[in-house]
C-alpha cells in the first residue's frame, strides 16, 4: 500500500511534474509489481512535496479519510500480517512517518465496526493478527534492541523455480522506479532484515507464528487442499492440459464456499491456472488506439486453443454494446477462431483518464465519486469482452480487454490499452503567455479531431478586463486526426495580473475541452491522459531586453520555454557547446535542476563556465543535490549544498538586504511576489559558505525552525556575476506564479556592482 502517488517528488528522467508524475509514478509501482507478484493499493492522498513532520502531513491530508481508505483496503484484502517501513519517530519525511502512525490506528479500527460503519455495507470487519515495523540495522543499533525478541528473515534465500533470489527478484522490482533514481543492484547471498512486534494477538515475535497459512481455514478447504496435491502429483509440464479435469472440480469445489471474499479471490486464481495449463491464448484487438463517444470501432477478437484438451467457444458478450452472439463452435488445436466486430460507443460513454484525476481536488487528498475505487490503482479498462468457454462440463469466463497492437521496427510487438476520447483535443500552443507592458499578444491553439464529421466553437474563459479578437472560432472536421490552427488576438489589462484561462467548447451549453498528453516511457505502457485545455496569462509590467540565454538542461524542466514565452531568447547549450562555442555570446546561462548530478560532462565543462563568469558572464546555478556531484565545487568560492529546504509554500520572506539589485531590478520584490507559490519554497539551499565572498539577500524558514539564508546566493567573480539558488523555480515558472518569475527575471538582469 503507496499512501500517494509519488506526485509532489522530483522527475530524474523526464518533465512530468505534480498529476502527471503521479500517473508515472502509479506505472512505476504496477511495473514493480509485475516482476515481484505483489498487489498495489493507494490512497487517495496527494504527495503534496516534503513534509518535515507528520502532524502537518496529517492535517494536510485530512487524517480520519486517509485512515478510512486505509480500513477499507485491509477490510477489502483481509491481511494477517502488516509491516510498516517507517516508525512515528523514524522515517525522516513527514509523509512516512504519518503513513507508520496511520498504519497502527487502522490495524485497530479494521476490526472495529463502530469505525466507519459506512464500509460494512460493501465488506466485512477484518483483524489483522499482527503488526511489525521493518527495522533498519542503524536503527537496531541506536536503539538497543535485543535482536532476539525481533523476528529475522532471510530475503536472500534462492527460489529454485524462478532461478533467482528474492533480493535479485527485489533489485530487479525497485529499479522500475526510473523516475526517483531507484536502481538497484541485485544482492546475493544470506541477507537478514529484522522485525519488530508493533502490535498483534501473540507475544511470540516470529512473523508467521500462529497463523493457519493451509486451506484449513477455511470450510471444504481440506477437500480442495487434496485435489490441489492431486493435481501437483499428477503435473506434467510437457502435457499440462491433462490436470485441467482436476482443476475443474477444484473450480467447483471453490464455488462451494460461503465465504464470499476466498470464493472469489480463488476462483480469479484458479481460473488463470486452468488458463495457462490450457494454453489458451484470448485476445481483442482493435483497428485504432482510440474511438470518440458516438463512434465505431472495428475489433477482432482471437481465440486459439494451443493445447490438445477440447474446448468450446459459447458466446461472446460485450461490455459497450449490444454484442451477445452465441457461437458454439469446438476450438481446433493450434488454429485461430477469429471474430470480427464492429461496435458504437455510447454518446454518453466517459472519457478515459485516470479515475482519481476526474474532478479538481485539494491540497491533501484526491476526491473520487465511487469510493467502490477506493485503494485501486487504475480503473477497469473501458472496453471489454467475456468470453464463455466450456471445458468438458464445465464454463470458462474470461474477461478480455480490447487493446491496440502495433509493430515496432526496434522493439518488435507492442501493445496499448484503447481508450474512449472526446471528439476533439484542443492545446494552447504554449502553457504560459507572458504579457509585458500593455501590449497584446498572439494566442494559438491547435485543434485535432479524433471523430469523423464534427463540428463547433472554441473561446477563451476570459474575466473582465481581459479581451480576444476574435470571440470565438468555429471548426468543422470531416475525417479523423485533421488538425486546424485557430489564432486570438488578447488584449491585457493595464494592472499586473496573472491568471488560468479554460479553452470552452460547444453547440449551445458551453463545455470544457481537452488536451491529450502522453508519457511514454519503455519501462511502463502508454499513458495518455486527457485534461481541462488551459493555459497561463501573467501579465508584468515590464519592457524585456533581447538578452541571449543559454541553458545547460538537468534532469528536465520546463524554465527554457518560460524565458522564451518572457521575451528573451534561450538557446539550449549541450556539452560540445560549452567547450567549442563562444560562450561571450551569451548574457546569461543558467544550469537546469540537478545539473552537476545528472550531465557528467560538466565535470570539465564546469573550468569553462567559471572563464565565462570571470570574463563578464552571469552564471545562474540551480539546485543540485550534494550526492553524486560531478565536481567537488560548484562556485568560484566555497559553499557546500545542504541538505536545508523550506516545505512550507506559505513561509514568511525576510528581506536581508532590501536594497540589493536582485530584490529590485527591473522588478521591485516584495512580499506579494511570495504568494501563490506551490509545493515550497526551495530545496538543497547553499550551506557553509564563505560570508566574506557571497551575499544573501533573503533568508526564510519552517515553522519552528532557524532562519535559512541559503536560498539565494549571489558574487562577483571578475567581471562576471555566479548566483546559486536552492528556490524552486521549476515549479514555479511553468504555471505561471507572477512573483517567482519576476524574481527570476532580476536574476537574469545581475550585475556586477557589488549587488547594489
Amino acid at each position: 500500500l503507496s499512501l500517494t502517488r509519488g506526485d509532489g517528488g522530483q522527475n530524474l528522467i523526464g518533465t512530468e511534474t505534480d498529476e502527471l508524475l503521479g500517473v508515472l509514478r502509479t506505472q512505476e509501482l504496477l511495473a514493480a509489481r509485475r516482476i515481484d507478484g505483489a498487489e498495489q493499493f493507494f490512497s487517495r492522498a496527494i504527495d503534496f512535496g516534503y513534509s518535515k513532520n507528520p502532524e502537518e502531513t496529517l492535517q494536510i491530508w485530512e487524517q480520519e479519510k486517509i485512515l478510512g481508505d486505509i480500513v477499507w483496503i485491509i477490510r477489502q484484502f483481509r491481511p494477517d500480517i502488516i509491516i510498516s517501513r517507517f516508525t512515528a519517530e523514524q522515517g525522516g519525511h513527514g509523509h512516512h512517518r504519518a503513513s507508520a502512525i496511520l498504519a497502527l490506528e487502522a490495524f485497530k479500527a479494521a476490526g472495529d465496526a463502530n469505525r466507519f460503519p459506512e464500509q460494512l455495507t460493501s465488506l466485512e470487519t477484518w483483524r489483522p493478527r499482527k503488526i511489525f515495523w521493518n527495522t533498519w540495522r542503524s536503527a537496531i543499533e541506536q536503539q538497543k534492541l535485543d535482536v532476539n525478541e525481533l523476528s529475522v528473515e532471510d530475503i536472500g534465500t534462492y527460489n529454485r523455480l524462478l532461478g533467482k533470489s528474492y533480493g535479485e527478484i527485489s533489485a530487479i522490482s525497485r529499479s522500475n522506479h526510473k523516475s526517483q533514481g531507484f536502481g538497484a543492484a541485485p544482492r546475493r547471498g544470506t541477507y537478514l532484515e529484522y522485525f519488530q512486534l508493533l502490535d498483534g494477538d501473540s507475544l511470540r515475535p516470529d512473523i508467521f507464528a500462529g497463523i493457519d497459512l493451509s486451506w484449513k481455514k477455511i470450510p471444504t478447504g481440506t477437500v480442495i487442499d487434496s485435489l490441489i496435491q492431486l493435481a501437483i502429483q499428477q503435473f506434467n509440464p510437457e502435457q499440462p492440459s491433462q490436470i485441467v479435469p482436476i482443476l475443474l472440480e477444484v473450480s467447483g469445489k471453490i464455488n462451494e464456499i460461503t465465504d464470499k471474499y476466498w470464493r472469489e479471490l480463488k476462483q480469479q486464481e484458479i481460473m488463470q491456472i486452468i488458463r495457462s495449463c490450457l494454453g489458451l491464448w484470448l485476445e481483442a484487438s482493435a483497428d485504432k488506439y482510440y474511438v470518440a463517444a458516438g463512434d465505431s470501432l472495428r475489433i477482432s477478437l482471437n481465440t486459439i486453443n494451443r493445447l490438445e484438451f477440447p474446448l468450446i467457444f459459447k458466446n461472446v458478450k460485450s461490455s459497450f454494446s449490444s454484442v451477445d452472439t452465441v457461437i458454439q463452435k469446438s476450438l481446433q488445436n493450434n488454429i485461430p477462431l477469429e471474430l470480427k466486430f464492429q461496435i458504437v460507443i455510447p454518446p454518453q460513454a466517459e472519457v478515459s483518464r485516470p479515475f482519481w484525476l476526474k474532478y479538481r481536488h485539494g491540497k491533501g487528498n484526491f476526491n473520487l465519486d465511487d469510493p467502490l475505487l477506493t485503494g485501486t490503482a487504475e480503473a477497469p479498462p473501458p472496453l471489454w469482452f467475456t468470453v464463455t468457454l466450456q471445458a468438458d462440463a464445465e464454463e470458462l469466463s474470461y474477461q478480455i480487454p480490447v487493446i491496440y497492437k502495433w509493430t515496432d521496427d526496434v522493439d518488435g510487438e507492442k501493445m496499448r490499452q484503447v481508450l474512449i476520447t472526446p471528439a476533439i483535443t484542443a492545446a494552447f500552443r504554449e502553457k504560459i503567455y507572458v504579457f509585458p507592458n500593455n501590449d497584446n499578444r498572439e494566442v494559438e491553439v491547435v485543434v485535432r479531431s479524433l471523430k469523423k464529421d464534427c463540428n463547433g466553437s472554441i473561446r477563451l474563459h476570459l474575466p473582465p478586463g481581459w479581451s480576444s479578437s476574435p470571440d470565438q472560432h468555429s471548426y468543422r472536421f470531416t475525417r479523423l486526426n485533421e488538425e486546424q490552427n485557430y489564432r486570438f488576438i488578447v488584449r491585457p489589462p493595464r494592472e499586473e495580473t496573472a491568471l488560468t484561462v479554460q479553452l470552452l467548447s460547444g453547440n449551445g451549453e458551453a463545455i470544457h475541452c481537452y488536451q491529450l498528453k502522453t508519457i511514454d516511457y519503455k519501462h511502463i505502457p502508454i499513458q495518455t491522459v486527457f485534461a481541462e485545455t488551459e493555459t497561463r496569462f501573467v501579465r508584468l509590467n515590464f519592457s524585456p531586453s533581447q538578452k541571449e540565454i543559454g541553458y545547460i538542461m538537468g534532469s528536465g524542466d520546463e524554465i527554457p520555454q518560460v524565458l522564451n514565452q518572457s521575451g528573451f531568447r534561450v538557446t539550449q547549450l549541450n556539452s560540445f557547446e560549452i567547450e567549442n562555442s563562444d560562450l561571450s555570446t551569451f548574457d546569461v546561462i543558467i544550469t537546469g535542476v540537478r545539473a552537476y548530478n545528472t550531465n557528467g560532462w560538466l565535470k570539465t565543462g564546469h573550468k569553462r563556465l567559471l572563464e565565462y563568469v570571470n570574463k563578464g558572464g552571469i552564471l545562474i546555478t540551480q539546485y543540485n543535490v550534494s550526492r553524486e556531484m560531478v565536481v567537488d565545487s560548484i562556485g568560484p568560492y566555497p559553499f557546500q549544498i545542504s541538505r536545508d529546504r523550506v516545505s512550507v509554500e506559505e513561509a514568511p520572506m525576510q528581506f536581508l538586504q532590501p536594497d540589493h539589485q536582485l530584490l529590485n531590478r527591473p522588478f521591485k520584490i516584495t512580499q506579494t511576489d511570495f504568494e501563490g507559490w506551490i509545493q515550497e519554497r526551495g530545496l538543497y539551499f547553499a550551506g557553509n559558505w564563505d560570508s566574506t565572498a557571497y551575499q544573501t539577500p533573503l533568508g526564510c524558514n519552517d515553522p519552528g525552525e532557524d532562519l535559512k539564508k541559503g536560498g539565494l546566493l549571489y558574487t562577483t567573480y571578475g567581471r562576471g556575476v555566479y548566483i546559486y539558488t536552492g528556490f524552486a523555480f521549476f515549479r514555479q515558472l511553468p504555471p505561471g506564479v507572477p512573483g517567482a518569475l519576476k524574481l527570476f527575471i532580476n536574476l537574469l538582469y545581475a550585475d556586477g556592482k557589488n549587488g547594489k
